[in-house]
């Protein structure tokens, strides 16, 4: 619980409990106070669609809600709807940011000048006349795992039109890889009617064919067989 403050800012210190976000992730904060009256918390109207944004993270605009309970449906004027959009965050954030490491399973995630740096390395340490070839394998990933993400001259615009770039290429490999099943299977279902086709086909010529009536050359012997009875009948004439 705080005390009423108009003129300083309250810290509500989160550390216990941090909000961690990883890239690309978006979190929503909900906080609430049960003094009633529109004063109880501080918010202003939305200016523009971001009220903070730097290359680490982007406050969001969002909704204020006066209601005197957490997600309350009844405002404190007692009618209406108690969210209201279109508001935005006043006060000052403090957050911290852990830079991921290199290893070899997230080297894709570091920028060109970076996977520069980690090819030269390696290209240094396969070179006998080299010092770099009395480490092993372990040792270059040690050291490459103990370099910043910006040590090799990337900035974060670059980092950012990197990953756009292979967003854009999954997402046209993903959309290659479905166009070529829709394919596969308009294919088979043409291939699927054919078949049918060509058995319906078959089928009605058998019919024809068991239909059929013959009858011999023979003046003195008229014999009329007909296939669908169980056995041929002859007529003596």
């Amino acid at each position: 619980t705080h005390a009423p403050s108009y003129h300083a800012f309250v810290r509500l210190d989160l550390s216990n409990n941090p909000i961690v976000l990883r890239p690309g992730q978006v979190r929503a904060v909900y906080i609430h106070s049960t003094l009633s009256g529109d004063e109880a918390i501080v918010y202003d109207n939305r200016h523009q669609r971001r009220s903070y944004d730097d290359p680490l993270v982007s406050i969001l605009t969002g909704r204020a809600h006066v209601s005197e309970q957490p997600f309350g449906r009844t405002p404190i004027w007692g009618w209406g709807n108690p969210w209201r959009d279109n508001r935005e965050f006043v006060g000052r954030v403090e957050f911290g940011a852990v830079y991921k490491l290199w290893n070899p399973s997230s080297k894709d995630f570091f920028g060109g000048k970076f996977q520069t740096l980690v090819r030269t390395l390696f290209l240094c340490q396969r070179r006998w006349e080299s010092p770099m070839s009395m480490l092993p394998d372990d040792c270059i990933f040690y050291i490459l795992n103990m370099c910043r993400w910006d040590w090799a001259g990337d900035e974060s615009p670059d980092m950012k039109a990197m990953r756009a770039k292979r967003r854009a290429r999954f997402e046209q490999q993903q959309r290659h890889r479905q166009e070529q099943q829709t394919a596969q299977r308009a294919s088979t279902i043409a291939a699927a009617a054919v078949e049918g086709a060509a058995t319906t086909s078959g089928a009605t010529g058998a019919t024809l064919a068991a239909t059929t009536t013959t009858t011999t050359t023979d003046p003195a012997t008229t014999t009329t067989t007909d296939t669908n009875a169980d056995a041929s009948t002859s007529y003596r004439i």
